[in-house]
């Protein structure tokens, strides 16, 4: 696996004094020795008020969840490392310990559909201009607990390219999306992304 380099930039929303550790990309890597790593420790308020334990409908982890639950948690990139009780990040060193904007302690497991079509002889895909980092990313979302994987994805996508119109509760909007993901997709990517807001 490559090295990141989103995951040890500071995230627009981070506060000003949210300093990330400079970590070169030769001591990213876990394995590398580094003695000198001093990582600033930050959770995003948002995060800690919707804790699961303390908030009805919370979406983030306890700020101390049992070790025992992040020992069971499934990520795409091997077994979860733990130290500290707390589980590193697969990739190696990004500069800050804590979960940055992430509600979940290790693995925070996102859906994100390609919609495509040929219009005439342009190939066309949906993608949105996100709020927080002013990039260009493809619409999608966090899988909540229990949640199947086609459910986060239809959501997702109805919420970040539709939310305005589908708050008018369009009966043919709904039927719209309905009929774009009543078709089996095809998987193309499973794995670690490269993610500023942590």
């Amino acid at each position: 696996m490559r090295t990141h380099t989103k995951a040890r930039h500071k995230h627009p929303d981070f506060p000003a004094d949210v300093i990330r550790f400079p970590v070169l990309d030769s001591l990213v890597p876990w394995t590398q020795p580094f003695p000198d790593y001093q990582p600033v420790e930050y959770t995003a308020n948002v995060v800690l008020k919707n804790d699961r334990s303390k908030v009805p409908n919370g979406w983030a982890d306890p700020v101390d969840p049992p070790v025992e639950e992040l020992r069971y948690r499934v990520s795409y990139c091997g077994a979860i490392q733990i130290k500290n009780d707390r589980p590193r990040n697969p990739v190696g060193r990004t500069g800050m310990t804590g979960r940055g904007l992430l509600g979940k302690w290790g693995p925070n497991h996102a859906a994100d559909p390609l919609v495509t079509r040929w219009n005439a002889d342009a190939f066309e895909l949906v993608l949105i201009k996100r709020k927080d980092t002013g990039e260009w990313a493809i619409p999608g979302g966090m899988v909540d607990a229990g949640e199947l994987v086609s459910v986060t994805l239809k959501r997702e996508f109805g919420e970040e390219t539709m939310n305005e119109i589908a708050e008018t509760g369009s009966e043919e909007v709904k039927q719209q999306l309905d009929e774009l993901f009543s078709t089996q997709g095809v998987e193309v990517y499973r794995g670690y992304v490269d993610d500023p807001r942590n």
